[in-house]
């Protein structure tokens, strides 16, 4: 089973938030990527535990993925982003019984000082497809030479820097908690596509449905209905993409949809796009 990561020590310096953004915005300081990728994973994988000096972006664009961090066990699931600071421990799994994960993975230094410059505490997301934009810019940079991208690399993290702590931040004031998020997830993926209400993840966590429903808002930011939406919408674009020979008609029959035209409203209205028009993006065409 091959690791993903490589094994370097490098002299590392934990600052507070505000020194690590003033570090990001100094001309002096230097980006540089250690590994980049942006692919789908077609053979058995692992993030072995370990501590690194670099700072460690991990999203999933599809299937799903476990880990631990400083460790905390969690899982990823297509839209969740981690970005694992320098000095964290973590580790990376495949999901057995589950498909291989396409992902998009950056690991890389800021150097001031000829020093590796990191900030406490690492952030976890489950709603990075607001930042998709965000990351297809990420991940065109890298491919530019070093010498070119250091300085609009730093301008990128930055911003998602700042809107993921705002999230992290929004998360702590209130909301379910570790182990209700945990539930949550394991209702809908043991149940039937298209079965899940939110009064019955309400049940699933011991809440009312309105209780569930205000705390829900506040670690997710949407309510439960437009949540399971978007989460059905998600797992209908994975089986779009895998599987190509597969009928519109029929993916949505898998996941609940008695109306085709229902399905393709609500694919538009999460993807930007109706469901035929990204297969054909997913054919290359």
């Amino acid at each position: 089973m091959p690791d993903l990561m490589r094994d370097e020590v490098v002299a590392l310096v934990q600052h507070d938030e505000a020194a690590w953004q003033a570090a990001l915005h100094d001309s002096a300081s230097d980006l540089v990527t250690v590994i980049s990728g942006h692919r789908r994973i077609k053979r058995p994988w692992q993030v072995g535990h370990r501590v690194m000096a670099q700072h460690f972006l991990f999203g999933l664009e599809a299937g799903e993925a476990q880990g631990q961090l400083d460790g905390t066990p969690f899982r990823l699931q297509a839209g969740s982003l981690l970005w694992a600071s320098p000095g964290s421990s973590h580790g990376l799994f495949p999901v057995p019984g589950r498909s291989l994960p396409r992902c998009f993975h950056i690991r890389f230094q800021l150097i001031a000082g000829g020093k590796s410059i990191g900030f406490p505490g690492s952030m976890l997301s489950h709603d990075a497809f607001q930042w998709q934009w965000l990351l297809e810019h990420i991940h065109d940079n890298m491919l530019r030479p070093q010498a070119e991208r250091s300085a609009r690399l730093k301008s990128l993290l930055f911003y998602l820097f700042t809107e993921m702590r705002a999230q992290c931040r929004d998360a702590s004031t209130g909301g379910l908690d570790r182990q209700q998020c945990a539930r949550v997830l394991r209702t809908v993926e043991r149940s039937p596509p298209g079965s899940v209400t939110p009064a019955g993840l309400a049940s699933a966590v011991g809440l009312s449905p309105d209780y569930f429903t205000r705390l829900f808002r506040r670690r997710f930011g949407v309510a439960p209905r437009a949540w399971l939406m978007e989460q059905r919408v998600r797992r209908a674009a994975e089986l779009l993409h895998d599987q190509t020979a597969r009928s519109i008609g029929s993916i949505a029959d898998e996941l609940g949809y008695c109306d085709v035209f229902l399905f393709s409203r609500q694919f538009k209205q999460v993807m930007g796009c109706t469901p035929s028009a990204y297969r054909r993006r997913a054919r290359g065409g």
